[in-house]
């Protein structure tokens, strides 16, 4: 028997959708959802989910799934406190422009301390790879 193919759907707002289209960002930092996405299920990209100008960006599969917990003085990643170093790229991958941006972010939407899940589609190298290709 054929296993059912799970599919979830990720909404984006421009600001971030700009990013996946640039090959710049491959993963989501979201809310603890009531079923879990798993490694292996496979993910819809979309920009303005529940608009009229609903866009899909692609669909791939769920690579890696981390627990994150985004504090006003710390971040930890599956248990581990993260350097500040650590912290900075994880914001840059996440699509902002710094730690403090990607908190000041998180504090306004639901508020410090955060916990969720880190969602992964893309890995770094691949990420590295391609979008030096598509700025160029």
């Amino acid at each position: 028997m054929k296993k059912k193919l799970i599919r979830r759907v990720l909404g984006f707002k421009a600001q971030f959708a700009q990013l996946i289209a640039e090959c710049r960002k491959g993963q989501t930092i979201r809310a603890v959802w009531k079923r879990p996405i798993k490694v292996g299920q496979h993910v819809s990209l979309w920009r303005g989910l529940r608009t009229k100008n609903c866009e899909f960006m692609g669909g791939w599969p769920v690579l890696k799934v981390e627990r994150i917990k985004i504090m006003a003085n710390r971040i930890i990643v599956d248990g581990l406190f993260l350097l500040t170093e650590q912290a900075e790229d994880l914001a840059r991958a996440d699509g902002f422009d710094s730690l403090w941006d990607m908190r000041e972010w998180f504090e306004k939407q639901y508020g410090l301390p955060f916990t969720g899940v880190i969602i992964k589609w893309r890995d770094d190298e691949w990420i590295k790879a391609n979008s030096q290709k598509s700025s160029i």
